[in-house]
């Protein structure tokens, strides 16, 4: 680990000379997801799933009617049209409903660009540290390069000690131009997803809590069956479910109240009257066919997300612990055996006891083993980021 955390200060350092960044920390990042503008989206749904709510409470507004037909004759109606208690209870539960599923979806946003920016900002990490290894391979074969233009100037080695020397110099230096171009595009990704106008460099953040909340996420027997992913299909079931009731409330004929008055010469007339639509034509049943569609739909789509999570949970653990088991392979020895061979190969040619090609052979090797050590390790962080996107509402915020 501190092999790791020394090269990423190396990194950082060669980057610092190339151009004035921001520097953000990993906290930093994950507080501007307010700004994103998916979050203010998510934000106005709830805004509209309120005036949806309110909308549903409200009462129809009366109908007043004034007939004047001649100067001494003269009309007023007021028709206020009713509700049955079920089609007003109903229709208030969908918009109850409809209110919480846009909550856990706001919820349910935060936890995926939580994930999303801390990918990007490891992905930065491990640019730097890909550049780093870039670096030095590159800096070797440069001096590789001279020391054997000199060696066979002077007749101590043969022409194509140099021509293969030369081969892998231009070899390393195209992997060092890719690992600046890759870092360059993973610091523009992350400053696009905060909306920064510079491009950000990032600090080593604290990767100890991440794994801990890795393994307690691990230890966990049933995180998916309280994720916001289960919760908002589960609202949107309930939400479909009230639409159907308050479809089949409908159903019944809803009422309209109708008092009126006359006036004519020298008589005035009040009437009461009772005005009620008659289901000649249809009964809703277009309606209550689309509402209990939805609602299939949301049973298949409750299951479908359950299944999905469950999924993406076992291969999230899976890809953790293979990442994991090969950095135990690298720290258990593939490592350092690595580099002992590449400093034995190295004296061995100094010193004319190996060609180069053995020298070469062994600085590939290591090369390597390095570059898929920081491989595996990233691979973990990621993984990690997956698990603990799956863990309970509870633990995962």
């Amino acid at each position: 680990m501190k092999y790791t955390f020394l090269r990423l200060g190396i990194a950082t350092a060669l980057l610092a000379t190339q151009a004035e960044a921001q520097v953000l920390s990993l906290p930093a990042a994950l507080a501007l997801i307010e700004q994103h503008p998916q979050w203010q989206a998510a934000h106005a749904q709830i805004s509209q799933a309120q005036g949806e709510q309110q909308t549903a409470m409200q009462y129809q507004n009366p109908i007043i009617d004034l007939v004047s037909e001649t100067q001494d004759k003269r009309g007023l109606s007021i028709a206020q049209p009713l509700e049955t208690s079920a089609v007003r209870h109903y229709r208030q539960a969908s918009t109850e409903q409809g209110l919480q599923s846009a909550r856990y979806q706001l919820l349910l946003l935060r936890r995926q660009l939580n994930a999303q920016i801390k990918r990007a900002y490891y992905t930065i990490l491990q640019r730097q540290q890909e550049l780093t290894l870039a670096t030095e391979e590159f800096t070797l074969l440069t001096q590789l390069r001279h020391a054997v233009k000199l060696r066979v100037q002077v007749g101590e080695s043969p022409r194509y000690e140099a021509v293969k020397a030369e081969a892998e110099w231009l070899a390393s230096k195209s992997r060092q131009m890719m690992a600046t171009q890759t870092l360059l595009l993973a610091r523009q990704q992350l400053s696009e997803k905060l909306g920064l106008t510079e491009l950000p460099d990032v600090v080593i953040p604290d990767l100890e809590q991440q794994m801990m909340q890795c393994q307690l996420a691990q230890a966990d027997k049933t995180p998916l069956d309280q994720h916001y992913m289960i919760y908002l299909a589960q609202t949107e079931l309930n939400k479909n479910q009230q639409l159907l009731r308050y479809e089949e409330a409908l159903v019944t004929p809803q009422p309209t109240v109708i008092v009126a008055t006359e006036q004519e010469t020298g008589i005035d007339r009040f009437k009461v009257g009772i005005s009620v639509p008659l289901a000649l034509w249809h009964q809703r049943d277009g309606q209550i066919a689309t509402a209990k569609a939805k609602v299939t739909q949301s049973q298949a789509q409750l299951m479908a997300t359950e299944r999905q999570l469950r999924q993406n949970w076992s291969q999230s653990v899976l890809t953790y612990q293979i990442a994991n088991a090969q950095l135990e392979s690298f720290d258990s020895g593939l490592l350092a055996e690595a580099k002992t061979a590449f400093e034995v190969a190295k004296a061995a040619y100094k010193y004319g006891e190996r060609g180069i090609l053995d020298y070469i052979d062994a600085q590939r090797t290591l090369a390597s083993v390095q570059r898929s050590y920081v491989s595996s390790q990233f691979e973990r962080y990621y993984a990690c980021i997956d698990i603990v996107q799956y863990m309970s509402d509870s633990q995962g915020e």
